[in-house]
């Protein structure tokens, strides 16, 4: 008996203790107008095997591995296992209360509403790998509608949940209209990201069409990149683009990570101009571009490897990125220091989420969209370092083109010089030509003079020859007449043919005397003559323009032809002589 009794005592003490504890720990909601943070009032169990089924979990023995949460929010390592969760909620608003899961990434979650009958539930299910049709509320966060506020009396929920990237799994219940109001902060914040990055998508992307240069083609596909990247984290893409495909939420997953870093590692050498200021490091992108496909393909194949492991090749990758950047600016590339702040801005990003995920720092409002801020500020800080390379190129052609003009105007300068010296040479020789023209007129016209000179003394010259024929004619007439008397004298003194003989003789000797005389007479006696005569005329023509050096030479040219015309008179007088005197 006394066994029994204390079996009976026991069992009630435990009843009650238990009793005690579930209503510590019951989530008592009495005002609607606000939402409720249940992470001190639920206990969770981790199915490592995701074997459990809610009549497992009811049992006796998984209900004593519950583990009381004590971090905000829920935070534990799910990787590819599941996770259980269970709470108390008493609902005295008489409203309808809906249960708020503020995780995007979730694959499957399975809600256990209790019903009237004893260890009976309403099964809702909903998750990534469903189509967004299944979903209660249009929110991009899971929203379950558990309680109608009917019934105020303490019920117990469970929650299974399988699969999620994050590891934080904020839990909030309230009035549906005040859990949607708490969302609208962020939905602004990303619309004010959203904002900025399509702004400098169209800038950019009117920026290359005007200037074609390479690397803001970069910038722009990094901005598209950054953009479907943010789409995806924040459930924004699920919710908008693909909620009747949710399956493609990996495949976009997969596609963004090998695009990232298909882009950013050309993006950076181009930006860094790493082959010019450290060709060294330049090699390190090439085995990071292989590093990071091999992760890709073991995330895509080997489900085990966590996703932790590529965050952190990635972190590695831009801290290189940064290394290279903070080198190369060393190294005399000025233009990378906003893109170098911009890789920091998106490292303290992207370094608070893994720390997040490492469970490092706590799990707040800043820490779960910090790398959102930094990739709208990588974007920023990378319009702003491609603006300063154009400038810095602009400013290079302004020098260059200062300079070219510079050397221009030296070389206009030296040409003006020299066209002046040139000009000066040609007025000289055009003066000097002039001078000669005038010469050469001058001497035209004397020619012209002395032409018409020519003209007067050749019909003098033509008259004098006539003359000259007309004295040739009557010495031929008159030689045909002593031809004549010769014959005459030869028929009479024909008896006499000696003396005629010597006759005959000494009248050829006659006749030759008269040749040479006819021959100085016409040729040489009458030249000089000529010339005697031309030279008069030619005084008495333009005594008066004549200059007396011209006049001289005249007279000197007219003593000259007398002195010739004197020796052949008396060279005619001696050939005379000597024939008289024979």
């Amino acid at each position: 008996m006394k066994n029994n009794k204390l079996v009976i005592y026991f069992s009630l003490l435990f009843s009650i203790m238990s009793n005690l504890v579930i209503a510590q720990d019951t989530i008592v909601i009495n005002n609607e107008k606000k939402q409720t943070d249940i992470y001190q009032s639920i206990y969770y169990l981790n199915d490592k095997d995701s074997i459990l089924s809610i009549k497992d979990i009811l049992k006796e023995e998984q209900q004593s591995k519950f583990v009381k949460n004590v971090s905000n929010p829920l935070n534990t390592d799910l990787g590819f296992s599941s996770v259980w969760i269970r709470f108390s909620l008493q609902n005295n608003t008489g409203k309808e209360l809906f249960l708020k899961l503020e995780n995007i990434d979730i694959s499957e979650i399975e809600v256990y509403i209790p019903t009237s009958k004893s260890d009976s539930f309403q099964i809702k299910k909903m998750g990534i790998i469903y189509p967004y049709g299944n979903r209660e509320v249009f929110s991009r966060f899971f929203i379950f509608s558990i309680s109608d506020g009917k019934d105020t009396n303490v019920h117990t929920f469970y929650i299974r949940i399988k699969q999620t990237i994050h590891h934080e799994i904020p839990l909030n219940i309230g009035a549906i209209q005040y859990l949607l109001a708490d969302s609208i902060v962020t939905d602004v914040f990303f619309g004010l990201v959203f904002g900025i990055m399509f702004i400098m998508f169209l800038y950019n992307l009117y920026v290359y069409l005007v200037i074609r240069e390479i690397s803001y083609l970069y910038y722009i596909i990094h901005i598209f990149i950054s953009f479907a990247f943010i789409l995806l984290m924040s459930g924004y893409g699920l919710l908008f683009f693909w909620s009747k495909y949710p399956q493609t939420n990996s495949i976009i997953n997969t596609i963004i990570l090998v695009s990232t870093v298909a882009i950013i590692i050309p993006f950076s050498s181009n930006v860094l101009q790493t082959k010019k200021y450290t060709p060294k490091l330049h090699k390190g992108f090439k085995v990071f571009t292989f590093i990071i496909i091999v992760n890709i393909l073991m995330f895509i194949f080997i489900p085990s490897v966590k996703i932790e492991l590529g965050s952190l090749i990635f972190m590695l990758l831009f801290i290189y990125v940064l290394i290279v950047g903070i080198a190369a600016y060393f190294n005399g590339n000025k233009t990378v220091r906003f893109y170098v702040l911009g890789i920091i801005v998106y490292l303290i990003g992207m370094t608070t989420l893994f720390l997040k995920f490492m469970k490092i720092i706590p799990v707040n409002w800043f820490t779960m969209h910090a790398h959102y801020l930094g990739i709208a500020f990588e974007i920023l800080f990378f319009s702003f370092a491609l603006a300063d390379r154009i400038r810095f190129i602009n400013e290079e052609n302004s020098k260059a083109q200062k300079e070219s003009l510079e050397l221009i105007e030296e070389q206009k300068e030296t040409l003006e010089e020299k066209v002046q010296e040139r000009t000066s040479e040609l007025q000289i020789a055009s003066a000097e030509i002039f001078i000669q023209n005038e010469e050469l007129k001058q001497q035209k016209e004397a020619l012209i003079a002395i032409n018409d000179n020519l003209k007067n003394n050749s019909k003098l010259i033509e008259s004098q020859n006539n003359e000259l024929k007309t004295q040739e004619e009557e010495l031929r007439m008159l030689n045909e007449q002593l031809v004549a008397q010769q014959d005459n004298l030869s028929q009479i003194n024909n008896h006499l043919e000696d003396l005629v003989d010597i006759k005959v003789e000494k009248v050829k000797e006659q006749n030759k005397q008269l040749a040479d005389y006819a021959f100085f007479n016409s040729h040489k006696v009458r030249g000089a003559l000529a010339r005697v005569m031309g030279l008069c005329i030619l005084i008495e023509y333009d005594k008066d323009n004549m200059s007396k050096i011209e006049l001289f030479d005249l007279i000197d040219k007219l003593l000259l032809s007398a002195k010739e015309l004197d020796v052949f008179i008396k060279e005619i007088n001696v050939i005379l002589d000597e024939k008289t005197d024979k």
